[in-house]
């Protein structure tokens, strides 16, 4: 704090309202890397910090051909 009304940062973050990450003190948690003063995270990852872990779930949709055809005769009568 300087006295001129900033408010005191926690590391990694600064700025007058502590709004701004400065990650050349960090290593984005070994999740990223840092980017012109921010973290950007590898797949997967999430966070200014890359600190959360997205668990991305592919999903195949298999569709019964029967169903469609049936809607299709409905929709066309």
């Amino acid at each position: 704090m300087d006295g001129g009304g900033s408010t005191p940062c926690v590391s990694p973050w600064c700025g007058e309202k502590c709004e701004l990450l400065n990650c050349d003190e960090t290593d984005c948690n070994g999740n990223g890397v840092c980017t012109n003063g921010s973290c950007k995270c590898k797949a997967g990852w999430y966070d200014s910090l890359c600190e959360i872990l997205i668990h991305i779930i592919d999903m195949v949709l298999v569709v019964n051909t029967l169903v469609i055809v049936m809607i299709m005769e409905y929709v066309i009568m």
